[in-house]
């Protein structure tokens, strides 16, 4: 068992309230499948056949609550003291990913830099303090210096990198795009939309077949041929999405019935590239398989299932671009779904089983109340997407997004309670954070406008029609990157 000493007084209900999100990690930060509770005063991980563990949970640290993490520890009878620990791996980041840039000694990185310092002396500080209440003290006040730290880095070396990656051509016309709500009507939207270059159309198969062998395609319809006409490159999909949201009701008797599953999937599949085949620069093939929400299927049949549309697609369509989506690039299913596949082990799964696909989607919407949706620092996220790198594979950001208001869930929150003004922060970080990396082709906003006012705020317009904050930053970013940065020239962030 792992345990840790929490303060009852501050730290407890710092973590108290996000504990149901909190799970165990493992070698590579594999999510584990272990119970995560408070019990006599300790936070307690009943860690079963491992040596070593780390747990990740939402902590407040005063600026918001986020998800961090502690190093692997030796499982020990003796407790840890948690904050301590959680300040310890914040700090190790900073460090690491300062050695990998190489940039501990680049201009952009100093006001970082001396946040980490301050971090490391109130690390100090609280090793070596005797008194349990002010070393846990000293512990919180390390650990949020050091996620302000790790979001000046991240930020730093992305403004960095981004100047060199465009300092001497812009950036291409779908280099930042949207994925739009087929309920929403696309000619009167066109103003907003005419100088956006890329979208991503969504496909939901309970949407598109709401009865058995009815196919009500009239809002996608119009959708494409909006983009068609007006010279949009347009993503479509995924084409198979099993998640509770998206499967068909009709279907949801039926789900564990892998064969009728694939008959019925195999019908809708073919429907939709038939019709809208000529129109389709980029098909999603399949999103979130490897997660066994829903629907539990052996990796054998995942693998199956996904090759099957590749397959669907590329007969009628030899020279189509496909792409294979992921929902949750942290992985945390794998802790609380039987027979769920690590993200990256997934898509290694797919090469090695010789499924064909031209790019990794990747989705990152934070501040949202669903596993997986939980807030990261800006740290976090870039040393995440980092390790796509070594698949070979162009990568996409397919949805990024944070609400622009409500109420702070058990998803957290960045930098403090959701605003307008935070998410146009938010919205300049990631994308410059995205497209700083080379082999990230496209960043998109998750939700172009506003939607069902019981689900979060995560539209660029409200649901009026009334530009945030985020759209006048995400058009002027767009503007900017389409001329060279310039060697001198200030990035967008």
């Amino acid at each position: 068992m792992l345990r840790f000493a929490v303060d009852p007084a501050t730290s407890a209900k710092a973590v108290q309230p996000t504990l149901s999100l909190a799970y165990t990690l493992g070698q590579d930060e594999t999510p584990l499948p272990a119970t995560v509770a408070m019990a006599d005063g300790e936070l307690r991980c009943d860690v079963e056949h491992q040596r070593s563990a780390g747990v990740c949970l939402g902590f407040d640290s005063g600026a918001g609550t986020s998800m961090v993490a502690t190093c692997l520890l030796q499982l020990r009878a003796q407790p840890y003291r948690l904050v301590l620990e959680l300040a310890r791996n914040q700090i190790r980041l900073c460090l690491a990913k300062c050695d990998d840039w190489l940039f501990a000694d680049h201009p952009l990185a100093q006001p970082a830099l001396k946040r980490l310092d301050r971090a490391r002396s109130l690390f100090t500080e609280a090793m070596v303090e005797r008194d349990f209440m002010r070393a846990e003290q000293a512990s919180r006040q390390a650990l949020a210096e050091a996620i302000a730290a790790s979001e000046l880095l991240a930020l730093a070396h992305a403004q960095a990198l981004l100047r060199v990656r465009y300092a001497s051509k812009g950036a291409s016309k779908s280099a930042v795009g949207v994925r739009v709500d087929l309920a929403m009507d696309p000619l009167r939207l066109a103003p907003v939309l005419a100088d956006i270059d890329l979208l991503i159309i969504p496909t939901p198969w309970r949407e598109l077949e709401p009865q058995r062998d009815a196919l009500e395609l009239s809002s996608l319809d119009r959708w494409i041929q909006y983009a068609a006409k007006a010279g949009k490159r347009i993503v479509l999909g995924p084409l198979l999405d099993l998640s509770e949201e998206a499967l068909p009701i009709w279907m949801i008797p039926k789900r564990h019935d892998e064969v009728a599953l694939r008959d019925r999937h195999a019908q809708f599949c073919t429907a939709i590239i038939r019709r809208y085949g000529a129109a389709v620069g980029m098909w999603i093939t399949a999103v979130g398989l490897n997660e066994c929400r829903f629907v539990q299927l052996r990796p054998e049949s995942m693998v199956d299932l996904t090759r099957r549309v590749a397959v669907a697609i590329r007969q009628p369509l030899p020279k189509a671009k496909l792409m294979v989506e992921l929902a949750h690039p942290w992985g945390e299913d794998v802790a609380a779904s039987k027979g769920a596949v690590p993200p990256l082990r997934w898509v290694q799964m797919l090469i090695d089983e010789g499924v064909r696909f031209d790019a990794v989607g990747v989705r990152l919407l934070q501040g949202v109340e669903d596993r997986g949706g939980m807030v990261r620092d800006l740290l976090q996220v870039s040393a995440m997407l980092e390790r796509f790198m070594h698949l070979k594979v162009p990568i996409m950001l397919t949805a990024v997004g944070l609400p622009s208001s409500g109420k702070v869930g058990l998803a957290g929150s960045w930098r403090g309670a959701p605003s307008p003004e935070l998410q146009a922060r938010w919205l300049t970080a990631i994308i410059t954070m995205g497209l700083s990396k080379r082999f990230i082709e496209t960043v998109c906003w998750g939700q172009l406008v506003d939607g069902d006012p019981s689900q979060p705020a995560m539209g660029l317009l409200t649901a009026a029609g009334k530009a945030k904050p985020s759209w006048d930053q995400f058009c002027s970013i767009r503007k900017r990157l389409k001329e060279p940065l310039g060697t001198g020239s200030a990035a967008p962030a």
